[in-house]
């Protein structure tokens, strides 16, 4: 079991740190062909998508594809999985397709709600219609990708986001060189999106085809325990998407489409860095389906108790470094412009170190349903203080006032999320205290290293720098974080993955 998620979260890693790259190699391309308002334009045109703001109406047709899948391989019951999966791409494409009524129908409206000038509006009018009738694609491939994490085949799914992430480079690098306009480049990324969904399909089609999976019709029972699950989802993708996307879009209304690119610019390394860890955590969801379907409470404790504590040590020291390195970190990559303001992408960095280790439980509780309620109501309490938080201070910090308000409620909520989970999976009191004392020991080599970090010149010097930092910071957390038998095993664990051998449970 450890052994599987160590390898699916190797591979997640590797690839969402090449994602990552070309992410952040073409942000200041973009930002100097097109200014700040135009790398803001480009940020509204992404919002209305089901992997953005339009995941308020994604009711989790992914993640019960995957535990649809993830089931039928412990109980061989593949007729009950395709009634599952007909009910998820039925009801996304139905989803998708109303989504497509709405935004088509307001795509007019809209550039100038977020005070686009005059002279862009009708271009990103006529992207966001493009957008619109694309959605129900974009819906139906959410279960595709679900189903093809509940086989954990990890590698496939990897390959489909690196490959969309180089083809939408490649699209908007060009569009910049030809010298053609700010929505060439938010084409750019619908054509890759849409290349995404097509493998995706192509995959999960050949994945089920040896079940014998076919569309079929359901039963009562599967409607009864489908509206269930979604409803719990539902609310779930509502306050998580609330959390993540309502920042740039209140930010657009309030102050335009300059604060939008300056806000997603001082927040982009964090929030990849969380999404990059979010993903990580997904490959514990099918194994979570195995061990709840099978009753192994055992395995489950083992896992969100060991789980947690490798996500801790493989995250928490290079989101370290990152913090303590924001400043030649911002000023190599956007400029010295920027560079002025790297505080606030330090603190920014808070959000993920802390969101790691509640977003592996929360993953792992994803398979339970009164744990989801839980979970969503301090959510909705964190997005509560998130916002109150913003709006009183926006008047003096104007953007930067919604980085300070996601900071203050992570913070303040982190440890109620934490007492859930410990409670729910019975994390034991020792293990509460390594993570602690991961975070104390990454936190005492942070402050430092700012003082040094801003000295720093040039890109190579940067680099060794900063993983020298991450060195020092692992050997640390290895030998004053772990016991003698965990350090055991995670030497044992990763000479078993170097030398391609398969780790059972």
């Amino acid at each position: 079991m450890l052994g599987s998620l160590f390898r699916n979260a190797a591979i997640s890693a590797a690839a969402f740190f090449a994602v990552t790259v070309v992410g952040l190699l073409l942000v200041p391309v973009l930002i100097s062909s097109y200014g700040l308002a135009g790398f803001g334009q480009i940020t509204l045109a992404r919002l209305f998508l089901p992997a953005a703001a339009f995941a308020v109406f994604d009711f989790g047709f992914g993640e019960i594809a995957t535990q649809a899948v993830a089931t039928a391989r412990v109980d061989r019951d593949w007729k009950r999985c395709a009634r599952m999966l007909t009910l998820s791409i039925g009801t996304a494409a139905a989803t998708g397709a109303a989504t497509a009524v709405g935004l088509v129908t307001c795509a007019r409206f809209i550039p100038g709600w977020m005070s686009v000038t005059a002279a862009n509006r009708s271009g990103l009018s006529a992207v966001l219609v493009v957008t619109g009738w694309l959605l129900p694609v974009f819906f139906v491939s959410l279960v595709f990708e679900g189903i093809v994490k509940g086989f954990e085949n990890y590698a496939a799914q990897r390959a489909i986001e690196v490959i969309a992430a180089l083809i939408y480079a490649a699209l908007a690098l060009t569009a910049v060189w030809q010298g053609w306009g700010v929505d060439a480049a938010c084409y750019a990324l619908l054509v890759s999106l849409m290349l995404r969904a097509a493998m995706a399909g192509a995959i999960a089609n050949r994945a089920l085809r040896p079940s014998g999976v076919r569309f079929c019709g359901w039963q009562p029972d599967d409607r009864s325990a489908f509206v269930s699950r979604t409803r719990a989802m539902a609310a779930n993708k509502v306050l998580g998407t609330s959390q993540t996307q309502l920042a740039p879009m209140l930010i657009g209304l309030l102050l335009g489409p300059a604060s939008v690119g300056a806000f997603d610019a001082l927040s982009r390394l964090p929030r990849f860095a969380k999404s990059v860890l979010g993903m990580l955590n997904a490959t514990v969801l099918p194994v979570a389906a195995r061990l709840e379907s099978a009753a192994d409470t055992e395995n489950m404790q083992r896992l969100g108790q060991t789980g947690m504590l490798i996500i801790a040590l493989i995250s928490v020291p290079p989101l370290g470094a990152a913090m303590a390195f924001s400043e030649p970190l911002l000023r190599v990559w956007l400029g010295a412009v920027l560079a002025r303001d790297w505080y606030w992408q330090a603190v920014m960095f808070l959000i993920p170190a802390l969101a790691v280790l509640v977003s592996f439980g929360g993953t792992v509780l994803m398979v339970r349903q009164h744990a989801i309620v839980s979970m969503n109501r301090l959510v909705a309490l964190q997005i509560f203080i998130q916002f109150a938080v913003s709006i009183v201070t926006m008047k003096l910090l104007a953007e930067r006032a919604f980085m300070l308000g996601q900071v203050v409620a992570v913070v303040l909520t982190f440890f109620l999320q934490m007492r859930l989970i410990n409670t729910q999976m019975g994390i034991s009191a020792k293990a509460s205290g390594q993570f602690a004392r991961i975070f104390c020991l990454a936190g005492l080599l942070v402050l430092p290293a700012m003082i040094l970090a801003t000295r720093i010149n040039g890109v190579l010097v940067l680099i060794l720098c900063m993983l020298m930092w991450i060195l020092l910071c692992w050997l640390l957390c290895f030998r004053f974080a772990l016991d003698s038998a965990q350090r055991v095993r995670l030497i044992a664990i990763v000479d078993q993955r170097l030398n391609g051998k398969v780790l059972g449970c």
